[in-house]
């Protein structure tokens, strides 16, 4: 399912939170679980949907875990980002919890317009939920209490610099939901 809400260009920051796709369940390490078949078409699928709702990233914010890397190397062959688009493996995004996803989007450029987080629950679920004010799309609001599932993502819009992101910080406009169609 996509939900979304056209509002023409955007002046603020945009903000796309994507839970990496499925992976295997099993590795030598759980770091080095790779995306199950499902998981690469879902996560090509999450790039398409992205470059067609006009959102592609200047900055990549990927946790280290295989299935995370693989996840954003699915959606950047179906976005097809321009070459300014900067990729950042960090730590802290693996086993983190929702304080320090906020840490890593608050130390963020201030030149960075669009920004996508890829991670792992339960943490990137909890702040996809909590950013969310009040004001964005009712049927956004209600899918994003299911929490996110393999390959799902929003998409939220923000007036605030990243430094001074918090909760409720930001308005959620699309919503992908990670299902194959």
């Amino acid at each position: 399912m996509k939900i979304g809400c056209d509002t023409g260009r955007v002046d603020g920051r945009r903000l796309v939170i994507m839970r990496h796709a499925a992976a295997l369940p099993h590795a030598h390490t759980d770091a080095e679980r790779p995306l199950t078949p499902k998981g690469q078409t879902v996560a090509a699928q999450a790039g398409e949907y992205l470059r067609s709702i006009g959102v592609v990233p200047d900055l990549v914010l990927v946790s280290p875990a295989r299935r995370c890397t693989e996840t954003w190397e699915h959606v950047r062959r179906s976005l097809q980002p321009l070459n300014g688009t900067a990729e950042v493996v960090d730590p802290r995004i693996y086993a983190s919890s929702p304080e320090t996803l906020l840490e890593v989007l608050r130390s963020v450029p201030a030149d960075a317009g669009t920004v996508l987080l890829i991670g792992h629950n339960p943490a990137i679920a909890y702040v996809a939920s909590v950013l969310a004010d009040a004001d964005g799309p009712l049927e956004i609001m209600q899918e994003m209490l299911n929490g996110l599932l393999p390959g799902a993502l929003a998409v939220y819009e923000t007036g605030l610099a990243w430094a001074e992101l918090d909760m409720l910080g930001a308005r959620a406009m699309h919503f992908h939901d990670g299902s194959t169609t």
